[in-house]
C-alpha cells in the first residue's frame, strides 16, 4: 500500500527508478530530484535563467526500455541514467551459468532443523513435515 511504499522510499539510500505507470510515483521520483537551471535568451535579447524539472514526470513515464534512473542519497539533484544489466539476454559462461541458478525450483521456507519448533509455536498437531520440490519427497521429521 502507499504507507509501505512512503517507507521502503523514505528509508533507502539508494533508489532504482525504473519507468514508471503511475503518474503519482512519476511526480514524486521527479520532485525528489528537482529543478535544473537554463539559460535562454528573452524576447529582448536579453539572457534569463529559467528553472525547469530535471526529469518530468512524462520523462520517467518514458524512460526508454532498459534504461533506469539511480537516485543516491544526499546527491538527489545528481541522479544517475544507466542501462539495465539484462543478464538473461546475454550469452556469455556467466551469464548462463547465473540462468541455470534461476531455474533451480522452490526452497523450502524454513531450514529443516526449524521446523519442529514452528509447528510447536503454530500449534500444529501430528508429526512435522517437510517437502522437497526437487525430488517431490515428504519427510516425517522427529
Amino acid at each position: 500500500g502507499r504507507e509501505a511504499a512512503d517507507t521502503i522510499i523514505s528509508t533507502t539510500a539508494a533508489k532504482i527508478v525504473l519507468r514508471q505507470n503511475d503518474p503519482k510515483s512519476a511526480e514524486r521520483f521527479s520532485e525528489m530530484m528537482g529543478k535544473k537551471m537554463k539559460k535562454e535568451k528573452g524576447p529582448d535579447g536579453k539572457e534569463i535563467t529559467k528553472e525547469e524539472l530535471l526529469y518530468t514526470p512524462m520523462d520517467i513515464m518514458k524512460l526508454p526500455e532498459g534504461k533506469q534512473l539511480v537516485i543516491i542519497q544526499g546527491h538527489y539533484n545528481r541522479p544517475i541514467e544507466a542501462d539495465q544489466e539484462r543478464w538473461f539476454k546475454n550469452s556469455s559462461a556467466i551469464e548462463k551459468a547465473l540462468y541455470k541458478k534461476t531455474e533451480m525450483g522452490e526452497a523450502p521456507p524454513l531450514p529443516e532443523f526449524l521446523i519442529p519448533s514452528h509447528h510447536r509455536i503454530l500449534g500444529y498437531s501430528g508429526a512435522p513435515r517437510i517437502y522437497n520440490p526437487k525430488t517431490k519427497e515428504i519427510k516425517i521429521l522427529e
